[in-house]
């Protein structure tokens, strides 16, 4: 439970819901998501609400307010793990502006840290609103057009049967493997199976290419009426290969050359931020990480939800081992700091998501936010190697 002043000094209530009460929350959602499908949302609550976390906000037991957390086991550099997705974050119209997002993130995030996950992420409605809550961009999206080409001899392109679904887990593990992907969901049979089923519920599926007979590729397709949509393809070809390959699983899904259709994960249009991330157990997200040379120090650090991560941190590693990461007291921070030190300003969870993913360089970061970081801190965290790949892209 919470409890989160309004401007009444009401309190708020945020519940975990039971399992058993989850397909309550399915009205709200399509009275909030009504561009989503019946198919989808039969999808959804059988393949994932069956699973996961619902926080939820009421008002006489009518829904006001919710949150969900879809659990993924995630590769995130030397950790390997269960973290959640936040997914449909909603508040009925007449309830907005009271807090109750707010409210929600907060409990999510308490409940998440007792867990000891190192961060959480969200595909957001818009960066605005997630921003001040400490939330930043980790992953671009590349974005472009596919033209359907002549059906070539060489490569073939068939819909996945769920049989299919193991080959396709091996295969996208040891790819993403050899590309370093620092930061992607594990993809095991169950992944291609849930997925394979959320596509189908949006008129599409996975494509499978293969090149003389062996697997070289995947890539979702989805499509609304006569519209089709290619989506995160993984391809193990030359990157001047690629643009051959996706026009013919373009010919595979509308049988004629000429096809234009929408290529999410791949392209030259310019990227679009898609997923943000909010560090959550600070100890569990230095840990995810490696130093590039030995290092030793401490930094200060701010959270606004989450006073748990606050205070002097001490980081210590060898070159090329992960983050040991261990929080001051406050007392024993005031007698090794002393009051000139104490009274320098924390840096806050934020700047640390956004340097350490790799999104942006300190430089960069100083001059979007206009925040200085100490220069002992900017020593320390130069010292660390932040993630080189991330593949987030799963749509709940």
């Amino acid at each position: 439970m919470i409890g989160d002043r309004m401007g009444q000094e009401e309190q708020i209530r945020v519940r975990r819901l039971k399992r058993d009460e989850h397909g309550r929350t399915r009205a709200l959602w399509e009275e909030i998501f009504s561009e989503d499908s019946p198919a989808f949302l039969d999808y959804y609550y059988t393949q994932m609400a069956d699973h996961n976390e619902i926080y939820a906000i009421e008002d006489c037991r009518r829904l006001q307010a919710m949150l969900q957390l879809n659990p993924y086991q995630i590769q995130a550099g030397t950790y390997l793990g269960k973290m959640n997705y936040i997914v449909a974050v909603a508040t009925k119209e007449g309830c907005r502006g009271r807090g109750y997002m707010t409210a929600l993130l907060k409990e999510a995030c308490r409940a998440m840290y007792r867990e000891g996950m190192p961060f959480t992420f969200l595909m957001p409605a818009a960066e605005a609103i997630y921003y001040p809550h400490g939330f930043r961009f980790i992953y671009r999206q590349k974005q472009g057009t596919v033209v359907s080409g002549q059906k070539a001899p060489y490569l073939e392109c068939i819909p996945a049967e769920e049989s299919d679904c193991v080959e396709a887990a091996a295969f996208a593990e040891r790819l993403l493997k050899n590309e370093k992907a620092s930061v992607y969901a594990k993809r095991d049979v169950f992944y291609y199976k849930r997925i394979r089923r959320e596509q189908i519920s949006e008129n599409g599926g996975l494509l499978m290419l293969r090149e003389n007979g062996v697997l070289k590729g995947l890539v979702y397709f989805a499509s609304e009426g006569e519209e089709w949509e290619l989506r995160e393809p993984l391809l193990e070809t030359a990157e001047g290969n690629q643009k051959e390959w996706l026009s013919q699983a373009a010919y595979q899904l509308c049988k004629k050359e000429g096809c234009r259709m929408h290529c999410e994960g791949f392209g030259t249009e310019p990227e679009k931020p898609v997923i943000m991330a909010r560090v959550v157990c600070l100890e569990a997200f230095f840990g995810c990480f490696m130093a590039k040379e030995d290092l030793e120090g401490d930094i200060r650090v701010s959270d606004a939800i989450l006073p748990e991560n606050e205070g002097r941190w001490h980081l210590s590693a060898k070159k090329g081992q992960p983050i040991s990461a261990s929080r001051e007291t406050l007392i024993r921070a005031a007698a090794l700091e002393g009051e000139e030190k104490r009274e320098k300003k924390p840096i806050p969870v934020s700047v640390l998501m956004s340097v350490l993913s790799g999104y942006l360089s300190i430089e960069e970061l100083e001059r979007a936010e206009e925040n200085r970081i100490p220069a002992e801190a900017k020593s320390l965290l130069q010292k660390i190697k932040p993630w080189n790949k991330i593949v987030l892209n799963e749509i709940v």
